[in-house]
């Protein structure tokens, strides 16, 4: 099976997620070990049987629900990657703008001070 027909049959499966191509393309370039953009510019590479089984087994986990950052191993916030596990909670965009908005309401001149509660 090449890279597109992986793509496609995984974002059919996925069609209850709200990114169901975006959710393919994160997990099957993490398998590969690829920037996303080596799918675009290879859709007609071979996978190899490792590679398939590996992606299809996160995609059936991604089918359940199971958030895209557990099954990769991380999550990016900020300029920050941060390992996550289903030992933590996954960072959410509001949790970022949260950060922005804080930052723009703090007086230019003077040091923040934040307290980091419940992040482990």
């Amino acid at each position: 099976m090449t890279i597109k027909q992986a793509l496609d049959a995984a974002a059919v499966e996925l069609k209850c997620s709200d990114s169901p191509r975006l959710d393919a393309e994160i997990m099957l370039a993490h398998v590969l070990k690829v920037e996303r953009s080596y799918l675009f510019t290879h859709p007609e590479l071979e996978l190899s049987d490792d590679s398939l089984q590996c992606f299809q087994r996160y995609v059936a986990r991604r089918a359940q629900s199971e958030p895209i950052a557990y099954l990769v191993g991380n999550k990016s916030f900020w300029d920050f990657e941060l390992a996550v596990n289903s030992h933590v909670l996954v960072p959410r965009p509001e949790t970022e703008l949260l950060v922005e908005t804080a930052l723009e309401l703090g007086a230019a001149d003077e040091a923040l001070r934040v307290a980091d509660l419940g992040t482990g």
